[in-house]
């Protein structure tokens, strides 16, 4: 897939988690739902397919859609930092057109 297919892929599922989560922390409030509910559970599962089901359309094998959104917060948070080929290459991966480049890249056998 060549790089600007990824970008917009990419900046379509995270406006796509991003409107999600909103729209599961307003119902959460009003139905006052736990996290561990099974409606809350079934989203997640949904969420989670969706984000396992572009990372395939993109060509992530190393599951960087899962750490970009659940351990940086959608490039949110400072330890964004990506560290390849022992230490010679080292990125900050702060947008989705950062993690679309390191996708293309990694897939194209340069690191």
């Amino acid at each position: 897939m060549k790089l600007e297919e990824i970008k917009i892929q990419l900046r379509a599922w995270q406006e796509t988690i991003s409107d999600l989560e909103d729209q599961l922390d307003a119902l959460s409030k009003i139905v006052q739902a736990c996290p561990e509910s099974p409606l809350i559970n079934a989203i997640h599962r949904i969420e989670s397919r969706y984000t396992r089901s572009v990372a395939r359309l993109v060509g992530d094998d190393n599951e960087w859609l899962d750490w970009y959104w659940l351990e940086v917060d959608m490039g949110s948070k400072e330890h964004n930092t990506v560290t390849l080929n022992n230490g010679d290459d080292v990125r900050n991966i702060k947008t989705t057109d950062d993690l679309a480049q390191l996708i293309y890249d990694l897939a194209d056998g340069q690191n």
